[in-house]
Protein backbone atom coordinates (compact mmCIF):
# COMPACT_ATOMS: atom_id res chain seq x y z
CA UNK A 1 0.00 0.00 0.00
CA UNK A 2 0.91 3.61 0.25
CA UNK A 3 3.36 5.08 2.76
CA UNK A 4 1.70 5.71 6.19
CA UNK A 5 5.00 6.84 7.81
CA UNK A 6 4.16 10.44 7.22
CA UNK A 7 1.13 12.04 5.94
CA UNK A 8 -0.86 14.91 5.85
CA UNK A 9 -5.05 15.52 6.54
CA UNK A 10 -6.80 17.41 4.64
CA UNK A 11 -10.32 16.37 5.45
CA UNK A 12 -13.00 17.89 3.10
CA UNK A 13 -11.70 20.08 0.57
CA UNK A 14 -13.37 23.94 0.58
CA UNK A 15 -16.35 24.40 -0.46
CA UNK A 16 -15.51 27.72 -2.07
CA UNK A 17 -14.28 27.92 -5.34
CA UNK A 18 -10.92 29.98 -4.90
CA UNK A 19 -10.04 28.40 -1.69
CA UNK A 20 -10.68 24.79 -3.21
CA UNK A 21 -8.45 25.36 -6.35
CA UNK A 22 -6.04 27.16 -3.87
CA UNK A 23 -5.92 23.65 -1.39
CA UNK A 24 -5.45 21.22 -4.99
CA UNK A 25 -2.59 23.24 -5.89
CA UNK A 26 -1.10 22.95 -2.24
CA UNK A 27 -1.28 19.39 -2.47
CA UNK A 28 0.56 18.86 -6.40
CA UNK A 29 3.99 18.84 -4.65
CA UNK A 30 3.16 17.27 -1.30
CA UNK A 31 5.37 14.19 -0.68
CA UNK A 32 3.35 13.03 2.42
CA UNK A 33 0.81 10.83 1.91
CA UNK A 34 -2.77 12.65 1.50
CA UNK A 35 -5.98 11.75 3.26
CA UNK A 36 -9.08 13.56 1.98
CA UNK A 37 -12.52 13.46 2.90
CA UNK A 38 -15.78 12.91 0.52
CA UNK A 39 -19.22 12.94 0.23
CA UNK A 40 -20.32 9.99 -2.49
CA UNK A 41 -22.24 12.81 -4.65
CA UNK A 42 -19.46 15.22 -4.98
CA UNK A 43 -16.92 12.03 -5.54
CA UNK A 44 -16.51 11.53 -9.05
CA UNK A 45 -16.14 15.34 -9.63
CA UNK A 46 -13.34 15.56 -6.83
CA UNK A 47 -11.70 12.39 -8.43
CA UNK A 48 -11.22 14.41 -11.62
CA UNK A 49 -10.32 17.42 -10.51
CA UNK A 50 -7.43 15.26 -8.67
CA UNK A 51 -6.45 13.56 -12.10
CA UNK A 52 -5.86 17.25 -13.28
CA UNK A 53 -3.98 18.43 -10.52
CA UNK A 54 -1.82 15.97 -9.51
CA UNK A 55 -1.92 13.08 -12.31
CA UNK A 56 -2.44 9.64 -12.53
CA UNK A 57 -1.44 8.75 -8.68
CA UNK A 58 -2.11 5.18 -6.45
CA UNK A 59 -4.91 5.64 -4.49
CA UNK A 60 -6.73 3.39 -1.44
CA UNK A 61 -10.39 4.20 -1.51
CA UNK A 62 -12.04 3.79 1.89
CA UNK A 63 -15.84 3.68 2.07
CA UNK A 64 -17.92 2.85 5.05
CA UNK A 65 -14.45 3.13 7.34
CA UNK A 66 -15.74 2.21 11.20
CA UNK A 67 -18.88 0.32 9.72
CA UNK A 68 -20.19 -3.23 9.00
CA UNK A 69 -19.92 -3.04 5.16
CA UNK A 70 -16.38 -0.64 4.77
CA UNK A 71 -14.32 -1.14 2.18
CA UNK A 72 -10.65 0.19 1.18
CA UNK A 73 -10.01 -0.23 -2.75
CA UNK A 74 -6.27 -0.26 -3.82
CA UNK A 75 -6.26 1.42 -7.10
CA UNK A 76 -5.26 4.98 -8.85
CA UNK A 77 -6.97 7.98 -9.46
CA UNK A 78 -7.94 7.27 -13.16
CA UNK A 79 -9.30 3.73 -12.39
CA UNK A 80 -11.46 5.32 -9.78
CA UNK A 81 -12.81 7.32 -12.34
CA UNK A 82 -13.41 4.66 -14.48
CA UNK A 83 -15.14 2.76 -12.39
CA UNK A 84 -17.84 5.85 -10.84
CA UNK A 85 -18.45 6.87 -14.47
CA UNK A 86 -20.22 3.39 -14.59
CA UNK A 87 -22.02 3.04 -11.31
CA UNK A 88 -23.03 5.70 -8.31
CA UNK A 89 -20.88 5.44 -5.46
CA UNK A 90 -22.20 4.83 -2.28
CA UNK A 91 -21.12 5.92 1.67
CA UNK A 92 -19.09 8.39 2.69
CA UNK A 93 -15.46 8.08 1.59
CA UNK A 94 -11.81 8.41 2.43
CA UNK A 95 -9.28 9.13 -0.09
CA UNK A 96 -5.76 7.71 0.94
CA UNK A 97 -3.83 9.62 -2.15
CA UNK A 98 0.20 8.98 -2.66
CA UNK A 99 2.23 11.43 -2.58
CA UNK A 100 4.80 13.20 -4.90
CA UNK A 101 8.03 11.51 -5.20
CA UNK A 102 10.91 14.02 -4.59
CA UNK A 103 12.36 12.84 -7.69
CA UNK A 104 9.39 13.51 -9.62
CA UNK A 105 10.15 16.86 -7.96
CA UNK A 106 13.48 17.18 -8.46
CA UNK A 107 13.24 15.87 -12.51
CA UNK A 108 10.38 18.70 -13.04
CA UNK A 109 12.32 21.64 -11.63
CA UNK A 110 15.30 20.59 -14.02
CA UNK A 111 13.04 20.31 -16.77
CA UNK A 112 12.16 23.81 -16.12
CA UNK A 113 15.90 25.46 -15.45
CA UNK A 114 16.24 23.91 -19.46
CA UNK A 115 13.62 25.40 -20.82
CA UNK A 116 15.78 29.27 -20.37
CA UNK A 117 19.77 29.24 -21.32
CA UNK A 118 22.14 29.18 -18.52
CA UNK A 119 23.13 32.67 -19.08
CA UNK A 120 19.66 33.82 -17.98
CA UNK A 121 19.72 31.11 -15.21
CA UNK A 122 22.87 32.69 -13.64
CA UNK A 123 21.61 36.09 -14.18
CA UNK A 124 18.45 35.23 -12.29
CA UNK A 125 20.60 34.47 -9.49
CA UNK A 126 23.41 37.26 -9.73
CA UNK A 127 20.19 39.53 -9.78
CA UNK A 128 19.46 38.45 -5.95
CA UNK A 129 23.05 39.69 -5.84
CA UNK A 130 24.55 36.07 -5.49
CA UNK A 131 28.57 36.15 -6.38
CA UNK A 132 29.16 34.94 -9.41
CA UNK A 133 31.29 31.96 -8.49
CA UNK A 134 28.22 30.57 -6.25
CA UNK A 135 25.93 31.39 -8.87
CA UNK A 136 27.82 28.62 -10.62
CA UNK A 137 27.38 26.17 -8.16
CA UNK A 138 23.77 26.79 -8.10
CA UNK A 139 22.98 26.35 -11.42
CA UNK A 140 24.86 23.01 -11.85
CA UNK A 141 22.61 21.46 -8.66
CA UNK A 142 19.55 22.73 -10.55
CA UNK A 143 21.05 21.33 -13.75
CA UNK A 144 22.01 18.40 -12.31
CA UNK A 145 25.72 18.83 -13.73
CA UNK A 146 29.02 19.91 -11.91
CA UNK A 147 30.13 23.18 -11.51
CA UNK A 148 32.85 22.70 -13.56
CA UNK A 149 30.48 22.20 -16.50
CA UNK A 150 28.49 25.38 -15.92
CA UNK A 151 32.31 27.17 -15.95
CA UNK A 152 33.36 25.44 -19.03
CA UNK A 153 30.07 26.15 -21.39
CA UNK A 154 30.07 29.53 -20.04
CA UNK A 155 33.63 30.39 -21.05
CA UNK A 156 33.19 28.13 -24.63
CA UNK A 157 30.23 30.44 -25.35
CA UNK A 158 32.23 33.52 -24.72
CA UNK A 159 35.35 31.64 -27.13
CA UNK A 160 32.30 31.27 -29.72
CA UNK A 161 31.30 34.93 -29.45
CA UNK A 162 34.90 35.97 -29.73
CA UNK A 163 34.95 34.09 -33.07
CA UNK A 164 32.42 35.11 -34.82
CA UNK A 165 33.41 38.75 -34.24
CA UNK A 166 36.97 37.68 -36.18
CA UNK A 167 35.09 36.24 -38.38
CA UNK A 168 33.18 39.78 -39.52
CA UNK A 169 36.34 41.06 -41.61
CA UNK A 170 35.45 40.09 -44.80
CA UNK A 171 38.24 37.60 -47.34
CA UNK A 172 40.28 39.28 -50.11
CA UNK A 173 37.89 40.53 -52.90
CA UNK A 174 38.13 38.32 -56.38
CA UNK A 175 40.62 35.42 -54.74
CA UNK A 176 39.62 32.18 -55.89
CA UNK A 177 36.45 30.09 -54.68
CA UNK A 178 36.80 28.26 -50.72
CA UNK A 179 36.16 25.17 -52.80
CA UNK A 180 39.03 24.91 -55.43
CA UNK A 181 41.26 26.98 -52.92
CA UNK A 182 40.73 23.87 -49.72
CA UNK A 183 40.85 20.89 -52.53
CA UNK A 184 43.69 22.67 -53.59
CA UNK A 185 45.99 21.73 -50.97
CA UNK A 186 43.61 18.96 -49.64
CA UNK A 187 43.56 17.13 -51.90
CA UNK A 188 47.71 16.41 -52.10
CA UNK A 189 47.37 14.80 -48.75
CA UNK A 190 44.02 12.67 -49.17
CA UNK A 191 46.34 11.14 -52.17
CA UNK A 192 49.48 10.58 -49.68
CA UNK A 193 47.29 9.35 -47.28
CA UNK A 194 45.86 6.63 -50.11
CA UNK A 195 49.53 5.41 -50.75
CA UNK A 196 51.45 5.49 -47.86
CA UNK A 197 48.77 6.19 -44.60
CA UNK A 198 48.84 3.79 -41.70
CA UNK A 199 45.66 1.98 -42.60
CA UNK A 200 42.82 1.12 -39.40
CA UNK A 201 39.29 -0.11 -39.34
CA UNK A 202 36.75 2.05 -40.61
CA UNK A 203 39.23 4.35 -43.07
CA UNK A 204 37.23 3.53 -46.00
CA UNK A 205 34.08 4.48 -44.55
CA UNK A 206 35.77 8.46 -43.24
CA UNK A 207 37.30 8.75 -47.06
CA UNK A 208 34.14 7.59 -48.92
CA UNK A 209 32.26 10.40 -46.59
CA UNK A 210 35.29 12.67 -47.76
CA UNK A 211 34.92 11.72 -51.08
CA UNK A 212 31.26 11.87 -51.60
CA UNK A 213 30.66 15.04 -49.92
CA UNK A 214 32.79 17.31 -51.41
CA UNK A 215 29.66 19.37 -53.35
CA UNK A 216 29.13 20.90 -49.69
CA UNK A 217 32.07 23.44 -49.54
CA UNK A 218 30.65 24.97 -52.80
CA UNK A 219 30.00 28.73 -52.70
CA UNK A 220 30.80 28.75 -49.17
CA UNK A 221 31.57 32.33 -48.03
CA UNK A 222 35.80 33.50 -47.07
CA UNK A 223 36.49 35.74 -44.18
CA UNK A 224 39.65 36.30 -42.62
CA UNK A 225 41.05 33.69 -40.12
CA UNK A 226 42.63 33.60 -36.71
CA UNK A 227 44.49 30.65 -38.24
CA UNK A 228 45.25 28.36 -34.91
CA UNK A 229 42.05 28.72 -32.65
CA UNK A 230 41.75 26.58 -29.58
CA UNK A 231 41.22 26.50 -26.31
CA UNK A 232 45.35 27.19 -25.81
CA UNK A 233 45.12 30.06 -27.64
CA UNK A 234 42.89 31.71 -24.99
CA UNK A 235 43.94 33.92 -21.62
CA UNK A 236 41.14 34.78 -18.91
CA UNK A 237 42.47 37.73 -17.03
CA UNK A 238 42.15 37.80 -13.23
CA UNK A 239 38.53 39.45 -14.62
CA UNK A 240 37.16 36.76 -16.08
CA UNK A 241 37.56 38.50 -19.42
CA UNK A 242 38.89 36.43 -22.48
CA UNK A 243 41.48 37.19 -24.50
CA UNK A 244 43.19 35.57 -27.59
CA UNK A 245 46.25 35.03 -28.47
CA UNK A 246 49.36 33.68 -30.75
CA UNK A 247 47.59 35.36 -34.51
CA UNK A 248 50.85 34.33 -36.47
CA UNK A 249 49.67 30.62 -37.92
CA UNK A 250 49.16 30.79 -41.48
CA UNK A 251 46.53 28.17 -42.63
CA UNK A 252 45.27 28.86 -46.28
CA UNK A 253 46.87 32.16 -45.80
CA UNK A 254 44.44 32.94 -42.77
CA UNK A 255 41.11 33.49 -45.14
CA UNK A 256 38.69 31.10 -46.03
CA UNK A 257 34.92 29.52 -45.19
CA UNK A 258 34.63 31.24 -41.69
CA UNK A 259 33.49 27.15 -39.76
CA UNK A 260 36.99 25.89 -40.97
CA UNK A 261 38.35 27.26 -38.08
CA UNK A 262 36.43 24.86 -36.22
CA UNK A 263 38.77 21.97 -36.93
CA UNK A 264 40.74 22.34 -33.82
CA UNK A 265 37.35 22.90 -31.68
CA UNK A 266 38.67 21.41 -27.88
CA UNK A 267 36.25 17.89 -27.86
CA UNK A 268 38.36 16.76 -24.91
CA UNK A 269 35.95 19.52 -22.71
CA UNK A 270 32.30 18.56 -24.39
CA UNK A 271 30.85 21.80 -22.53
CA UNK A 272 33.21 24.53 -23.55
CA UNK A 273 33.10 22.40 -27.14
CA UNK A 274 29.27 22.94 -27.24
CA UNK A 275 29.09 26.21 -25.90
CA UNK A 276 31.67 27.45 -28.55
CA UNK A 277 29.32 26.27 -30.77
CA UNK A 278 26.20 28.18 -29.65
CA UNK A 279 28.35 31.15 -28.47
CA UNK A 280 29.20 31.21 -32.32
CA UNK A 281 25.69 31.05 -33.51
CA UNK A 282 23.71 32.82 -30.74
CA UNK A 283 21.87 29.29 -30.01
CA UNK A 284 20.57 29.04 -33.55
CA UNK A 285 22.69 26.34 -34.96
CA UNK A 286 22.42 25.94 -38.72
CA UNK A 287 21.80 22.10 -39.91
CA UNK A 288 24.20 22.68 -42.63
CA UNK A 289 26.95 23.46 -39.79
CA UNK A 290 27.30 19.66 -38.85
CA UNK A 291 27.90 18.38 -41.56
CA UNK A 292 30.19 20.95 -42.43
CA UNK A 293 31.76 20.12 -39.11
CA UNK A 294 32.38 16.79 -39.72
CA UNK A 295 33.90 17.25 -42.74
CA UNK A 296 36.30 18.96 -41.86
CA UNK A 297 37.47 17.28 -38.73
CA UNK A 298 37.48 14.19 -40.69
CA UNK A 299 39.76 15.67 -43.55
CA UNK A 300 42.19 17.24 -40.58
CA UNK A 301 42.88 13.45 -38.82
CA UNK A 302 42.70 11.62 -41.21
CA UNK A 303 45.45 13.83 -43.75
CA UNK A 304 47.27 14.19 -40.30
CA UNK A 305 48.63 10.53 -40.20
CA UNK A 306 50.85 10.91 -42.64
CA UNK A 307 52.67 14.07 -41.28
CA UNK A 308 52.91 12.40 -37.84
CA UNK A 309 54.67 9.09 -39.93
CA UNK A 310 57.25 11.31 -41.46
CA UNK A 311 57.39 14.78 -38.92
CA UNK A 312 55.58 13.52 -35.89
CA UNK A 313 55.93 9.58 -35.22
CA UNK A 314 55.31 9.79 -31.61
CA UNK A 315 52.13 11.23 -32.19
CA UNK A 316 50.96 8.50 -34.84
CA UNK A 317 49.27 6.70 -32.06
CA UNK A 318 47.31 9.01 -30.74
CA UNK A 319 46.50 10.46 -33.99
CA UNK A 320 44.83 7.13 -35.37
CA UNK A 321 43.09 6.85 -31.78
CA UNK A 322 41.77 10.34 -32.78
CA UNK A 323 40.66 8.97 -35.94
CA UNK A 324 38.76 6.13 -34.60
CA UNK A 325 36.57 8.92 -32.55
CA UNK A 326 35.88 10.63 -35.29
CA UNK A 327 34.15 7.07 -36.35
CA UNK A 328 32.52 7.09 -32.77
CA UNK A 329 31.44 10.67 -32.99
CA UNK A 330 29.36 10.36 -36.04
CA UNK A 331 28.41 7.00 -35.48
CA UNK A 332 30.58 5.88 -38.48
CA UNK A 333 29.43 8.69 -40.53
CA UNK A 334 25.98 8.20 -40.28
CA UNK A 335 25.08 10.87 -38.13
CA UNK A 336 26.50 14.67 -38.76
CA UNK A 337 25.40 15.77 -34.91
CA UNK A 338 29.08 14.83 -32.89
CA UNK A 339 27.77 12.47 -29.79
CA UNK A 340 30.14 15.06 -28.00
CA UNK A 341 27.77 17.79 -28.48
CA UNK A 342 25.68 18.94 -25.32
CA UNK A 343 22.11 20.28 -26.16
CA UNK A 344 21.96 22.47 -23.27
CA UNK A 345 20.04 25.94 -23.51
Amino acid sequence: GLSTRRFVFEAFLPPDKKEHKLALERLKNETRTMIVYEAPHHLLKTLRELLETLGNRRLTLCRELTKKHETAWQTTIEDAITRYEQEDPKGECVLVIEGRSQKEIEDEAKAAFEEISIEEHMKRYEDQGIARKEAMKLVAKDRGVTKRDIYQYLLGKESGKILRKIHTLKGPQNSADWETRYFGVIDERLEAFREEGTRFEGCDIIMDYIETNRHILRNRPQCYHHGDYHMGNLIQSGSGQLFVIDWHTVDFENYGDPWYEFNRIGVEYPYFASGQIDGYFDDQVPDEFWKLLAYYLSVSAITSIVWAKYFAPDRLSSILELNKDILKWFDHMQSVMPSWYMQVK
